[in-house]
């Protein structure tokens, strides 16, 4: 499940902050947001896997 963090986290990161970039929308608000939406990717990406490796019971 680390390998599993690492990778998705780093694919997010990197996705969203270079996805204004090839868009060519840097610089703008919608390209901000994707570049700050990606800054999330860990706490985001940790989330997800809590819940997809625990059920409702072992809380």
């Amino acid at each position: 499940m680390l390998a599993l963090f690492f990778i998705i986290t780093l694919a997010r990161t990197w996705g969203f902050g270079f996805a204004p970039v090839i868009m060519g929308i840097e610089g703008t608000a919608p390209g901000t947001f994707l570049f700050y939406f990606g800054g999330g990717a860990p706490s985001v990406t940790a989330l997800f896997i809590v819940f997809l490796t625990y059920s409702n019971h072992d809380f």
